[in-house]
C-alpha cells in the first residue's frame, strides 16, 4: 500500500466524528472486504487499527460500543480470517457480554456453519465454555482435523475430554453410524475420512502433541498393540523371519501386564500353534484359569503338575544343571557395572577413553511398533577385556536434561568415536 493512501486514509479518519461507527457503516454498505488476500477493506481496517493507537480517546465504552459490537459479530462469518483479529481488537470483542458471544456462536452452528462457529470460538476464547464433542464432530465429518486442533490447543482439559470422545469412538462396540446418522445433508462431508483407523491416527497425533498420558485412550492403545501382536504373529508363523527369543520378547514387550492383551495372545496361539504352548504363555501371564478357553485351562492343569515334580527332581542337581545348560560369561559379576547417574559414569568414562583401549560397543533399542514417540536406545553396552559397562540412557538423558546438561551423552560419545587411538569393535 502506498505511503499516500496512507495517509488519505488516516486523514479520513480524523475527518470522522465516530470513526467506529463510520468505519462500520462503510464496511456495511461494501462487499469488497469480504474477499480473500489484501483487498482496499483489508488495508482501511489494518490502518484503523494502528491509528486507534496513536490516538487513545477514540475506543469507546458504554451502550454505544455495544451496539457497534452487536452490528459487528454479524459481520464476523462473512470475514475473510485475516480481518478476523483487526476487527475483533477494534470493537473490543473480548470485553463483550459472553453469553451474547456464545449465543451469536450457537446461532451460526444451528445454521451449519461449523466452521465459522468453530474459528470464532478460538478468536473469542469462547471453548470453555461450549461443548467440545458438539463442537468438533462435524468438523472431523468435514476432514478439519487441524482446526480441531486448534481448537482444542490451549486447554488441557478439553484435550483431555476429546480424546476420550475419540477413543470411545474406537471401541469396536461402538457404532460409528451413531456419530454420523444426524449429520447425512452436511455439506462437505467425507466419511471416508470418518473410521477408525482416520481416528485412531489423530488420537496418537494428539497424544503426542499434546504430551497427554496415553493410558487415557485404553481402546486405541489396546487396538495398536493388537496389530503389533498380529505382526509378530505373521512373522513368526507365517513368514517364519523371526526366532523364537526375539519373538518371544517382542510378545512380553506389547502384552506386559495387560490382561485384555494377554487374552488376546492366548486366542492367537490357539490358532497359530497348540494348547500346549498357549497354556505356557497362559503360565507365564499368570492368567487365571476361568479367562482360559477350556483346552488351554486343562493343558495349564497339565503344566502346573509337570512343574511340581521337576521342582523335586532338579532341587538336587541345581548348579550342575545351570553350568550344563547355559552359556557361562567369563567375567565375574562384580566387574559388570549397571550405570543410572553421571556420578556412576565416572569410572567408565576414565577406563574407556584410554589410548589405546580395546571398546566392544553395542546399544539395545525397545522398539515402539507406531506407538506415541519415536524409538529411543535404552541401553548403551561398553566392554573391555575384564568389565562391562552397562548405561541406563533414558535415566542418564533425564538426569543431564533436569541439570541443564544435555551435550553430556554426545559430547562423550563424539570423543569415543573420534579418537583414533582408541579401536571400537561393534
Amino acid at each position: 500500500v502506498s505511503r499516500q493512501l496512507k495517509e488519505e486514509i488516516r486523514r479520513g479518519f480524523a475527518r470522522l466524528e465516530d470513526p467506529l461507527a463510520g468505519f462500520l457503516a462503510m464496511l456495511e454498505s461494501s462487499s469488497d472486504w469480504k474477499g480473500k488476500g489484501h483487498s482496499l477493506g483489508y488495508c482501511i481496517t489494518t490502518e484503523l487499527q494502528l491509528w486507534i493507537k496513536t490516538h487513545p480517546a477514540v475506543p469507546q465504552s458504554g451502550t454505544k460500543l455495544k451496539k457497534l459490537q452487536a452490528r459487528v459479530l454479524g459481520m464476523l462469518s462473512q470475514c475473510p480470517t485475516n480481518l478476523l483479529d483487526p476487527l475483533i481488537s477494534i470493537y473490543q470483542l473480548h470485553t463483550a457480554d459472553r453469553n451474547c458471544l456464545l449465543e451469536h456462536v450457537s446461532h451460526l452452528y444451528l445454521q451449519g456453519n461449523y466452521k465459522e462457529a468453530a474459528i470464532l470460538s478460538i478468536k473469542l476464547k469462547l471453548q470453555p465454555d461450549q461443548d467440545v464433542e458438539k463442537m468438533c464432530t462435524p468438523l472431523l465429518l468435514q476432514d478439519k482435523a487441524n482446526l480441531v486442533e486448534d481448537y482444542v490447543a490451549e486447554y488441557p482439559e478439553l484435550q483431555r475430554k476429546l480424546l476420550q470422545t475419540l477413543d470411545k469412538w474406537c471401541d469396536p462396540s461402538f457404532n460409528i453410524r451413531d456419530i454420523t446418522r444426524p449429520y447425512q445433508g452436511l455439506s462437505r462431508y467425507k466419511p471416508e475420512k470418518f473410521n477408525r483407523r482416520v481416528l485412531s491416527k489423530l488420537v496418537f497425533r494428539l497424544l503426542e502433541r499434546f504430551s497427554v498420558d496415553p493410558a487415557l485412550c485404553p481402546n486405541v492403545i489396546n487396538q495398536r498393540h493388537l496389530r503389533t501382536l498380529n505382526y509378530l504373529f505373521y512373522k513368526r508363523f507365517v513368514e517364519k523371519t523371526m526366532t523364537e527369543e526375539n519373538w518371544a520378547d517382542h510378545i512380553q514387550s506389547t502384552v506386559g501386564e495387560n490382561r485384555w492383551l494377554q487374552g488376546q495372545l492366548v486366542q492367537a496361539l490357539l490358532r497359530h500353534c497348540d494348547a500346549r504352548g498357549a497354556a505356557r504363555w497362559a503360565r507365564r501371564c499368570q492368567l487365571p484359569p476361568d479367562m482360559l478357553p477350556p483346552a488351554v485351562a486343562e493343558e495349564l492343569h497339565k503344566l502346573h503338575i509337570q512343574d511340581r515334580l521337576e521342582e523335586v527332581t532338579k532341587a538336587d542337581n541345581y548348579e550342575a544343571s545351570k553350568k550344563k545348560d547355559y552359556y557361562q560369561i567369563p567375567i565375574s559379576r562384580e566387574n559388570i557395572h549397571f550405570l543410572q547417574t553421571w556420578e556412576e559414569t565416572l569410572q567408565c568414562w576414565e577406563k574407556v577413553l584410554q589410548p589405546g583401549q580395546v571398546v566392544g560397543v553395542d546399544m539395545e533399542w525397545k522398539p515402539s511398533f507406531g506407538m506415541v514417540g519415536k524409538p529411543r536406545v535404552a541401553l548403551l553396552q561398553l566392554a573391555l577385556k575384564d568389565e562391562v559397562f552397562l548405561l541406563d540412557l533414558p535415566q542418564l538423558l533425564e538426569q543431564a536434561e533436569a541439570e541443564g546438561e544435555k551435550e553430556k551423552l554426545p559430547h562423550f560419545i563424539q570423543m569415543l568415536y573420534s579418537d583414533t587411538a582408541i579401536t571400537k569393535l561393534g
